[in-house]
């Protein structure tokens, strides 16, 4: 019963935020990225493992990334619901994100990893993933660790939000890494490998 509690009082506070003319969809991907998003996705069905999003915020553009894989492709998307736009608690978040991503979890191969970047890195053995959406801890060496991570791990598509001025450090950790060699639609950078465009 807390849990629906916690659930309705989230969707109340994000309808309340919206109200006050606050932008309470910070921090997803606009409608201007979706397409070279979608094209990503499509691209990064060329290799066999998952797709996994650094970043769930609200589940939003997880549902895209979702509609846009192949729906047998495993998506795994990483969060510790420490903190949203809005203010909601982190059980709250946490209620929100799976009841709006409960389809997904039961219809389309999609896994919710409750817990860090970091934590998430040091515990998956799994396949090579195909592409790796990198939008949650935007200091600099947050960024750095994602990146890094993907490096290592060879992921063909390394890909994330909000190269802006707004974020310095989402910049400096992209351009040290790949200088030169990455494409920004809006804020959202790609990093594609030769073998995978």
């Amino acid at each position: 019963m807390a849990d629906i509690v916690r659930y309705r009082e989230s969707v109340y506070q994000f309808i309340r935020f919206r109200n006050r003319g606050r932008n309470a969809f910070s921090g997803s991907v606009v409608p201007v990225e979706l397409p070279f998003l979608k094209e990503l996705v499509e691209l990064s069905a060329k290799y066999s493992g998952p797709i996994v999003e650094i970043g769930t915020l609200y589940g939003f553009t997880t549902q895209h990334i979702a509609e846009y894989k192949q729906p047998e492709r495993e998506l795994i998307t990483v969060d510790n619901f420490s903190w949203n736009p809005i203010g909601l608690t982190t059980e709250a978040h946490r209620d929100f994100c799976f009841r709006s991503l409960y389809y997904l979890e039961q219809c389309a191969n999609t896994t919710i990893y409750d817990g860090t970047g970091t934590n998430f890195y040091s515990s998956y053995d799994g396949e090579t993933p195909a592409m790796v959406f990198i939008d949650a801890d935007h200091s600099y060496e947050g960024v750095k660790e994602d990146i890094e991570w993907a490096v290592n791990r060879g992921i063909p598509i390394i890909s994330g939000h909000d190269y802006s001025d707004d974020f310095p450090g989402v910049i400096k950790a992209v351009n040290e890494t790949f200088p030169g060699n990455f494409q920004v639609t809006g804020t959202l950078w790609a990093f594609v490998a030769d073998d995978a465009s």
